[in-house]
């Protein structure tokens, strides 16, 4: 799991409030607040919310089976070659199901050999730029009419979608400038829930007053 770690400086700050075992300051992230050459505040801040175990099925792009973006026979033949014993039989039992079903795959290098692997749970991985092969994520869709297993790179839509953007113009990019642009973004979700619960009580003084010096806050997320 890759984080994002966001600083703010503040000239007035709100009260430094301490917070063990904090999701949003983790202990890597402490070492900040104990050293004595830098101003630095935490905010005190609600539980953020809970991290999304499934839902990767409402986000995909439902594709027609003849879609020209499915990869073809012999490539979905290599793909599910390249699997584990332990991953052949994840995709094997989802293939027996009558509905559908999806998730994501990353080409990984094992002892030299790239392999793909086929995440357990219904939620992508860390959304990358589009270089090189293994930062490119696969969809893979399983069982359904049929009981078919088919292939294809994540769509320009599905990546907008996962980054909270699902209604974004994505008309005149290509599909490298929109992989590119939102595996370098942060997701919209985490800004949104940033603004309403931290940057617009401070900019609005709804925050205990702390002292009144310049400070900076350190805030990540997973």
């Amino acid at each position: 799991m890759e984080s994002r770690l966001f600083l703010v400086g503040a000239q007035h700050p709100p009260q430094d409030v301490d917070d063990p075992n904090s999701e949003l300051r983790p202990d890597w992230l402490q070492w900040v607040y104990g050293d004595e050459t830098l101003r630095t505040h935490r905010a005190e801040l609600p539980t953020p919310p809970i991290p999304k175990t499934d839902g990767l099925d409402d986000v995909v792009e439902q594709l027609a089976p003849r879609d020209e973006r499915w990869w073809d026979a012999e490539r979905t033949k290599k793909f599910v070659a390249s699997l584990s014993p332990v991953q052949a039989e994840r995709i094997a039992e989802l293939k027996r199901s009558m509905t559908a079903t999806y998730r994501t795959a990353y080409r990984r290098t094992r002892n030299g050999v790239a392999v793909w692997e086929v995440r357990a749970d219904a939620v992508s991985g860390c959304l990358r730029t589009a270089r090189g092969g293994s930062s490119k994520q696969a969809v893979v869709k399983l069982g359904g009419p049929g009981k078919k297993l088919q292939v294809r790179w994540m769509t320009p839509k599905e990546y907008a979608a996962l980054m909270g953007a699902p209604d974004y113009d994505l008309s005149g990019a290509r599909t490298n400038q929109v992989l590119f642009g939102f595996g370098d973004a942060v997701a919209v979700p985490v800004v949104a829930w940033l603004g309403e619960n931290y940057l617009k009580p401070l900019v609005e003084g709804r925050f205990a007053a702390g002292a009144d010096t310049c400070s900076g806050e350190a805030v990540a997320n997973g």
